[in-house]
């Protein structure tokens, strides 16, 4: 009795406790619930306008873009919405954009709080302020997923200003203006992951990126087209950093440092095209990796740095969710880093074959063939920088499995496992898929009359 007394209380104490992970989500739709109340009312865990009571780390959904057409503050530069001030705060875009309208006074987005924010899948775009960080400003932790800023400015950090930690994953930031440093981001601990700076302006150090008291790092990602008045065209780091598996290409500098300047470790990239400034403003300092993992095309990066060919300096939608320099067939970065390190390059193609490419794109050879009985011929048009699947063709496979003509194009799907694709009713004929990887063309093929078919394998080719 005295037991069953005993768990009754603690169960009843444990209910009246507040749970150290309860979370509420909150819909905006700018009629009922609006951006603005959707934080009030995660901030202050009640109800705010429309928007139900938050509870601990929130979450806010966006089902519309939303527009700020004044600041809700003008403290510290103005700001669109208030400062997240209680536990976690995650805005969940759905792919929408949040903008300030056209007209409107000079204000940021947001200047996060104490604790965490992460901003997921969304535009932030058109937000000014004569402070620093022109979309987002934060003392503290921003972590941002598929993000892309866009069209902002600031005096530092035309997109971010950081006085904490900054993580971008799968993000674009583009076309931002700093009228001092950082046309894109600027401030401390600054890390990218398969993310593309470009197209950012600065007036005084960092086109892209500008890193003073503490380190940036960016692995598998793109800092491309960014342009500075003095030192570091496309990313300047005062104190210290590291690029891994990156592409640093077309930048410029009026100054030193197209590419970069600042005492960077950099292993298993591409410093290409950063303009009469050079790709570096000084020797790179060698990561764990050997130094001729890192390819430039001019020799400014110093004398251990491998020569670069074969990069297509047109920065492109190559596949996946950021746009990137891809490599050509006869790239001397093809293999040039080795050891794998990464299981993906920064579209998410696989690094899988053993022997991985420098900079943040993994060429891969691949072609897919479909059609019907042996001896068929069809006829296409190959490519070699594609990434989605493409039909492609062999113009004759005899029935002894040899086949010419073949081509590859690059794909994430390279070296996976593939169906063929449909065709005539079972038993009235086979059809063929080839794939390859890398730099050789392999296939099999499969009987349509059987499930599961059989795969044998057939003869392989050199990629053009």
């Amino acid at each position: 009795m005295q037991a069953n007394l005993l768990t009754g209380l603690i169960l009843l104490t444990l209910l009246l406790l507040p749970s150290a992970f309860s979370s509420a989500e909150i819909v905006v739709d700018e009629e009922t619930c609006t951006l603005i109340d959707a934080i009030l009312a995660a901030n202050t865990d009640s109800p705010s306008g429309g928007c139900p009571a938050g509870d601990g780390a929130d979450t806010i959904v966006l089902t519309v873009d939303v527009t700020l057409r004044e600041p809700y503050t003008t403290s510290f530069g103005g700001m669109g919405v208030p400062v997240p001030v209680n536990d976690e705060l995650t805005i969940r875009g759905n792919f929408h954009t949040i903008r300030r309208a056209d007209g409107a006074p000079q204000f940021r987005f947001m200047g996060a709080g104490s604790d965490e924010v992460r901003l997921e899948d969304l535009t932030l775009t058109n937000f000014s302020t004569a402070w620093d960080g022109g979309a987002l400003f934060t003392p503290s932790s921003l972590i941002l997923t598929r993000v892309t800023l866009a069209g902002n400015s600031a005096m530092n950090g035309g997109a971010i200003h950081s006085a904490g930690l900054v993580r971008l994953y799968s993000c674009i930031v583009t076309d931002n203006h700093a009228g001092l440093n950082g046309g894109g981001l600027s401030g401390e601990n600054i890390e990218l992951t398969g993310s593309t700076v470009s197209l950012n302006t600065a007036g005084n150090d960092g086109g892209g990126i500008f890193s003073q008291f503490s380190a940036v790092a960016a692995i598998n990602s793109t800092v491309s087209g960014n342009s500075a008045g003095n030192d570091g065209g496309g990313i300047a780091a005062e104190l210290s950093g590291r690029l891994r598996n990156s592409t640093v290409a077309n930048n410029s500098a009026g100054g030193t440092g197209g590419g970069i300047r600042g005492g960077l470790l950099v292993e298993d990239s591409i410093l290409a095209g950063n303009g009469a400034a050079g790709n570096c403003a000084f020797p790179l300092i060698p990561g764990s990796s050997d130094l001729g993992n890192n390819l430039s095309d001019d020799g400014t990066c110093g004398t251990g740095v491998g020569a670069l060919t074969g990069l297509d300096l047109d920065l492109a939608d190559n596949g996946g969710m950021t746009p990137t320099h891809a490599l050509l067939p006869d790239s001397s970065a093809v293999d040039a880093a080795g050891t794998c390190y990464l299981e993906t390059d920064q579209r998410g193609a696989p690094r899988n074959d053993g022997t991985c490419d420098s900079g943040a794109y993994e060429f891969q050879c691949f072609i897919e063939v479909s059609f019907g009985p042996i001896g068929t011929s069809i006829a296409y048009t190959p490519t070699t920088s594609a990434f989605d699947l493409v039909s492609g063709s062999i113009s004759q496979l005899r029935a002894d499995g040899d086949f010419s003509n073949a081509s590859c194009v690059g794909s994430s799907f390279a070296g996976l496992a593939l169906d063929p694709n449909p065709g005539p009713a079972p038993g009235e004929g086979r059809y063929y898929i080839g794939r390859g990887l890398d730099r050789c063309v392999g296939a099999d093929y499969g009987d349509s009359s059987l499930d599961p078919d059989p795969r044998d394998a057939l003869a392989s080719a050199p990629c053009p």
